[in-house]
């Protein structure tokens, strides 16, 4: 198994390479990473020749919701594994660090959060379901995102 600073080593080589994505695979592990193309510090080609780029004609897209993703391989569970009552409500208002569903790991169990306050939009999975790294498992819609569409 690779340890977190190889994974941390990697990811970094993957950006300036400007590669979108790789895979590792070992005997029981698989690692896929992925970056937006071009990698984080590449400069547009324009700016690297030294023209001025045009400025952007419509107004940039409101925000998309943001995806709760898989940290690791495993099994998505959305009820509470003692009780069975779910851990989130789908289209309920969540703050950030509300624990939205476990990730099963071998024998252990790691909590997915949310990373902001906001309306849960939905899940991507069902209860159950093996995902895999950075898989997204739920969506949530920022309050910043629902005060723009109102």
């Amino acid at each position: 198994m690779l340890a977190f600073r190889e994974i941390q080593a990697i990811a970094r080589r993957l950006r300036r390479s400007g590669l979108e994505s790789i895979e590792i695979k070992g005997a029981d592990y698989a690692v896929r990473l992925t970056c937006e193309p071009g990698g984080a510090s590449a400069l547009p080609a324009a700016a690297a020749a030294g023209v001025a780029a045009p400025e952007p004609q419509a107004p940039p897209a409101p925000p998309e919701p943001l995806a709760l993703t898989a940290s690791m391989p495993g099994h998505i569970w959305l009820q509470d594994p003692l009780t069975g009552k779910a851990l989130a409500e789908e289209q309920g208002t969540v703050a950030a660090g509300d624990l939205l569903a476990l990730l099963q790991v071998g024998p252990i169990c790691l909590p997915l959060r949310a990373q902001t306050g906001g309306r849960l939009a939905g899940y991507t999975v069902s209860h159950g379901q093996r995902v895999e790294y950075g898989q997204p498992v739920a969506q949530v819609i920022t309050e910043e995102t629902a005060n723009e569409s109102h």
